[in-house]
């Protein structure tokens, strides 16, 4: 559900653009870990997204698989969930403006 979110919603979006790199790192109960970086993209009001963490990554949004899903559609707010934002604010505030 995160890949479709990030491909259809955020990729291809055209109104907003992210302000730095944002790595995106989810775990399951059962111990899987995924990750995504996002980078602003040289075409404007895109966003690039490559699986995986970046060490350049200006942000990180970090938490269960399924509270990150329902923060990418907007269902939760990242203050209600066990998500974990480190680094600069701006960053996950723009990608937040983004979904």
């Amino acid at each position: 559900g995160i890949d479709e979110c990030l491909d259809v919603w955020v990729r291809p979006r055209g109104k907003q653009t992210l302000t730095g790199p944002l790595t995106l790192r989810t775990s399951t109960s059962e111990g899987t870990l995924r990750a995504w970086t996002l980078h602003p993209a040289a075409r404007p009001g895109r966003v690039d997204i490559n699986p995986g963490t970046s060490s350049q990554a200006a942000a990180e949004l970090s938490g269960p698989a399924d509270e990150l899903y329902l923060v990418l559609w907007n269902r939760r707010d990242i203050t209600h969930t066990a998500l974990t934002v480190t680094g600069k604010p701006g960053v996950v505030d723009s990608f937040r403006r983004l979904t």
